[in-house]
């Protein structure tokens, strides 16, 4: 065999990994982009002093979360919660001096896992029917990037696999010799 002969069997084969990899990177960005963990607060709307259910699903047996309720100005951990199965299921009181707003309520695992849902807290039945608006203030708001490491490692590999096409797409193409 030639040595062009088997820099294009090399070749050959780096592209058919590639595409392996790319089929196996986008299946699992699918797999990461639909079946996460879930939060739930119900009802989604509560008065000051009122009761919330939060509801994870499909959270790790095992892991215990940071209940917190959190908005422009204001950051009150609610409680913890044990994952005995993939679920967890458990009530808060809203405290009475919560002010009536939009908030986000997280569940933050100890390995940094954090899920998240939307709570209004209005003012009373008036409140309900229509909510008060947000103050804008100055205050940056403080927003969770995270990214799992499995997320992580499939975009370096593509990275990886879209800098090594862009070489072999752009190395020097060599005419064949003519014969006589």
């Amino acid at each position: 065999m030639t040595g062009l002969r088997i820099r294009r069997l090399v070749w050959d084969g780096l592209i058919a990994l590639s595409g392996a990899f790319a089929f196996f990177a986008i299946t699992v960005a699918l797999a990461l982009a639909h079946g996460g963990a879930t939060l739930t607060v119900t009802p989604a709307e509560v008065a000051p002093g009122g009761i919330v259910t939060v509801k994870g699903d499909g959270v790790a047996a095992g892991e215990t979360f940071t209940i917190s309720l959190q908005g422009p100005q204001l950051n009150l951990i609610l409680g913890t919660v044990y994952v005995t199965q993939e679920t967890f299921e458990q009530g808060f009181a809203v405290p009475t001096n919560v002010p009536a707003d939009v908030y986000q309520v997280r569940a933050v695992g100890e390995d940094g896992d954090t899920l998240t849902a939307e709570l209004t807290v209005s003012a009373g039945a008036v409140a309900a029917q229509q909510p008060e608006s947000t103050v804008p203030t100055a205050e940056l708001m403080q927003l969770d990037r995270s990214k799992p490491p499995l997320q992580l490692v499939v975009i370096a590999g593509a990275v990886v696999l879209s800098v090594a096409l862009g070489i072999w797409l752009l190395r020097p193409r060599r005419q064949p010799e003519k014969r006589d």
